[in-house]
This record gives C-alpha cells, sequence and structure tokens, in this order.
C-alpha cells in the first residue's frame, strides 16, 4: 500500500530531489506539461532515506548527502548515458572511519567559502 514519507529536504536539481525518511525521490511534471499540483510525477530514485538534520549538498553535477542515522555519506549522480540516479555509498570502504556519527564531525569541521 501507500506510505506516507516525512520530507527533510528538496533539493533543485535537473528536477525536484525529495529527499525523505526512508526514500529519495525526483519529482518532475508529466511529460510535455509544466509541474503544478495536477501534474507532479513523483518516482522514488532509492530506498536509503536521508538524515533530517543534514542538508544534501550539491557539487557540480552530484548530490552529496548522508543517510539516516548519519553514519554512511551517498553521492547521488546520474548514471552514465542514461536519465537514472543512483546513489553510491561514499563510506564503503572505510566505515571504521564514521564510528562517530557523520553530524558530529562536520558540526566540528568548518566549510571552504567557496563550498558554502
Amino acid at each position: 500500500g501507500q506510505k506516507s514519507h516525512d520530507i527533510h529536504h528538496i533539493v533543485p536539481f535537473e528536477n525536484l530531489l525529495v529527499f525523505t525518511e526512508s526514500a529519495e525521490w525526483v519529482v518532475k511534471p508529466i511529460q510535455g506539461e509544466v509541474l503544478s499540483a495536477s501534474t507532479i510525477d513523483p518516482k522514488p530514485v532509492s530506498w536509503y532515506g536521508s538524515d533530517e538534520n543534514l542538508k544534501p549538498l550539491v557539487i557540480g553535477d552530484r548530490v552529496l548527502f548522508v543517510q539516516s542515522k548519519g553514519r554512511i555519506v551517498r553521492d547521488m549522480s546520474f548514471v552514465e548515458n542514461s536519465d537514472r540516479l543512483q546513489a553510491d555509498d561514499l563510506t564503503i570502504m572505510a566505515h571504521h572511519l564514521f564510528d562517530l556519527c557523520v553530524g558530529q564531525v562536520l558540526d566540528s569541521y568548518e566549510l571552504p567559502s567557496r563550498l558554502v
């Protein structure tokens, strides 16, 4: 059945990306239409969920986001020669470095001004 998803973040990308507690969605209009309440066509991209306190970060043609529970950083980008998005785990080879919640580390780190 249908499940409601609390929205954590909305990010303008090629289309709108909507990050919820349990999934990531692409929101665009029905083909050939302008986005409105009656033409909205949301589709899930992945089922990881995002951390509600840490906003996704757009860098070039990629979106970095922290998965729910704050221990995995994901890199969302388009699959080459496709309009499909994927969200790769950037922490897969170094989970031991993320024993602390990513948010705790980022809270103590000051981003360079060019990224803010």
